[in-house]
């Protein structure tokens, strides 16, 4: 697959990850788990997160092991499925922690990509 497939799936990620991120900016975890409209679009980013992050290629995803690509790429699934029976202190790890993670390999992907040619 070559990268003009896909990088528009990293550029969303880090898209998605910079909004949880200003969103969960000085936000405690006890807080957020009472703040329904906050968790709300949190689960909605970690939802698109997932979704692009399945679409990424495993010549991609084999260079970064220490990434839990099938757990991201499963949680997409629990919230549209399981919505009502997820867990907000696991979301709020997400957010606060994993998704910080994610965000360097993400811009690492990116930056590794060679640039566009011209047209």
């Amino acid at each position: 697959m070559q990268p003009s497939e896909y990088k528009f799936r990293i550029e969303d990620i880090l898209v998605e990850i910079a909004t949880v991120s200003a969103a969960m900016k000085s936000v405690r975890e006890e807080a957020y788990v009472q703040n329904l409209p906050l968790r709300r679009m949190v689960e909605r980013c970690v939802e698109i997160i997932s979704e692009a992050c399945r679409h990424l290629p495993a010549e991609v995803t084999h260079r970064y092991p220490d990434v839990p690509w099938k757990s991201i790429r499963a949680i997409g699934n629990l919230l549209r499925h399981e919505y009502g029976r997820d867990d907000d202190h696991l979301i709020w790890r997400i957010a606060t922690v994993s998704l910080p993670e994610l965000q360097h390999v993400m811009q690492e992907i990116l930056a590794s990509l060679p640039p566009e040619s011209a047209p």
